[in-house]
């Protein structure tokens, strides 16, 4: 099941309003369509900065949301879990990594492909 809150725009003024202490899970997504693209977890404001200051999926996220929860490692579990359950076990498309021993069932999309792939 999805967050249940509104979306807000991906823009810096925006996530610098955001409480310092603010920690939960996240989504980024485009708005249009309701689409999420990527899943996070832990203090939002920071993570939600590191993605904008590494210009991290800035081509395709339009919009985040947000709820806050200490279990966030749960939290996102479960968030992810009802994700896959909903789209036949694929995870949110900016969610997957490079393979590596851990993780080598998961396909690496480079973000120039993500566009082609909406």
């Amino acid at each position: 099941m999805p967050i249940k809150a509104d979306w807000t725009e991906f823009k810096l003024e925006n996530i610098r309003l955001l409480s310092n202490n603010l920690v939960g899970v996240y989504e980024c997504g485009c708005k249009r369509g309701d689409r999420v693209l990527y899943i996070g977890k832990g203090n939002i404001r920071a993570r939600l900065l590191d993605h904008i200051e590494k210009k991290r999926f800035l081509d395709v996220v339009t919009h985040f949301r947000k709820r806050k929860t200490e279990d966030f490692d749960d939290a996102e579990r479960r968030l992810m879990g009802s994700f896959c359950k909903a789209h036949n076990g694929k995870r949110p498309i900016l969610n997957k990594q490079k393979p590596t021993m851990k993780n080598s069932s998961q396909i690496y999309v480079p973000l120039d492909r993500v566009k082609t792939l909406l």
